[in-house]
């Protein structure tokens, strides 16, 4: 087809008009963007609706059913149920061991989060639940002194979306980690789930590994969690905090109190705990033995 001089102008003027029309578009976008940015930093963090296909959305989301926008704490109630499985053998349960983990997560400025915690435990016989202070380790046959996990806060994490939900972390001292929060799911009944996984590969630091989890030695911890909520009060804006549970299953080397260091394995960790509204719904007997032994736990926690 011959093009006359009046087509080629008619297409070279159509052409601006569409490129203006995409640039006028695209600024539109940016200023209301910038304008939503500015409210949500002149507010408060983001309490929805979300919207899901923006990362930072799906972050804050995240953060209501991990912590809490107001900037407390969330506070989880959790039994964890401990399998020893030494190499070339069966698993088998060794001990649970029941506490409650603090959650601070922080939805900074620049709408990434910060997510630091602290927690406590006590190690209970497998079959009775009675709190122990000694175990007679079946793998060694040796009596052992049990660590109950005291009060100590985490490093600080920081989680940005990196090629959309590849969260950018760094820690406060030499490690490597690999972590993922996957986009969410949601199911017909108006549940909604995020999966969170980690890998963590300590540094060669003894000392500075053991800062944070009583170890020694080189470690490689794998923690796969799934956070769920309800979708309706994910997305009710007058809520700072959603209730969840999260199901976590960890595969860590043996507590350096089993003195097992001579035996080649490691520990499966399957974990339920449940998000609470304060210490009230804590169960008595576990609230009662903390204010004992941490009385500041709830009060001026360490994080």
């Amino acid at each position: 087809m011959q093009l006359t001089r009046r087509s080629l102008l008619t297409t070279a003027i159509a052409c601006s008009s569409f490129v203006s029309w995409q640039e006028a578009f695209a600024q539109d976008r940016k200023e209301r963007t910038r304008a939503r940015l500015k409210d949500q930093n002149n507010n408060g963090p983001n309490a929805g609706p979300y919207d899901f296909t923006n990362s930072y959305d799906s972050l804050a989301a995240y953060a209501k059913m991990r912590g809490r926008l107001d900037g407390g704490l969330g506070i989880f109630h959790y039994l964890t149920h401990c399998y020893g499985l030494p190499d070339g053998e069966a698993s088998k349960l060794m001990f649970r061991q029941e506490g409650v983990s603090l959650q601070r997560v922080t939805v900074r400025e620049d709408k990434n989060l910060e997510i630091q915690h602290t927690e406590i435990s006590y190690t209970q016989h497998a079959d009775t639940a009675a709190v122990m202070d000694w175990y007679d380790n079946p793998y060694t046959g040796m009596l052992v002194k049990v660590a109950h996990t005291k009060p100590k806060p985490s490093p600080r994490m920081v989680v940005t979306p990196v090629s959309g939900y590849n969260p950018d972390v760094d820690w406060d001292f030499p490690s490597l980690m690999q972590s993922k929060i996957s986009a969410p799911l949601f199911t017909a009944d108006g549940r909604i789930f995020f999966s969170d996984d980690t890998i963590l590969f300590m540094g060669e630091n003894v000392e500075q590994s053991a800062r944070v989890i009583d170890h020694i030695g080189d470690l490689a911890i794998t923690q796969l969690m799934t956070l769920e909520s309800s979708a309706q009060l994910v997305q009710d804006p007058a809520l700072t905090s959603a209730k969840s549970v999260a199901i976590i299953s960890s595969v860590m080397p043996w507590s350096g109190w089993l003195n097992m260091a001579t035996v080649p394995g490691q520990m499966i960790l399957r974990c339920l705990a449940e998000k609470v509204d304060d210490r009230t719904e804590v169960p008595h007997w576990l609230a009662r033995r903390i204010d004992n032994d941490f009385p500041d736990f709830f009060s001026n926690p360490v994080i």
